[in-house]
């Protein structure tokens, strides 16, 4: 005779809930929810027996801390630990990220020849290394060239 199915209780299908929303990896959880003979349930019973717990869980606990964000955000006397703690939690959780797109294309062209002339007029010497000497034992000024 094989063994008997696990049959989940109502304190298991919480701890489950608890443990997913916190984002407790499900090997843990298996490892803490135990069978009829007080052994750790395996993860394919856990994802069989518990799978809208592990499925609703999370969405649950990742809609609680975005409303707490943009409650936190829009409130003008919220705490700053609050809304950092939050933002965590949506980047590590729900994937959200800061962008900075920066477009430094131009429509000039760096022409050294042009770059060497204009250092020589204006301290000269014809590297930038030399320029950035120059310029810092003078006045701290940036390279330009001198006024005629």
């Amino acid at each position: 005779m094989g063994r008997p199915k696990f049959q989940p209780t109502q304190e298991q299908r919480e701890l489950v809930t608890a443990l997913a929303r916190i984002g407790t990896r499900q090997d843990i959880i298996a490892g803490l929810v135990k069978d009829s003979r007080d052994r750790p349930i395996s993860g394919p019973t856990l994802r069989r027996a518990f799978r809208a717990e592990l499925d609703q869980a999370e969405v649950i606990a990742n809609a609680r801390v975005a409303a707490s964000l943009y409650q936190t955000a829009t409130d003008p006397r919220g705490g700053m630990k609050a809304t950092v703690a939050a933002i965590f939690w949506c980047k590590t959780r729900l994937g959200w990220r800061e962008t900075q797109n920066l477009d430094v294309r131009t429509e000039h062209t760096l022409n050294v020849a042009e770059v060497d002339a204009r250092l020589d007029r204006a301290f000269g010497c014809r590297s930038l290394a030399d320029a950035e000497l120059q310029r810092i034992a003078f006045d701290g000024s940036l390279p330009t060239d001198k006024k005629n």
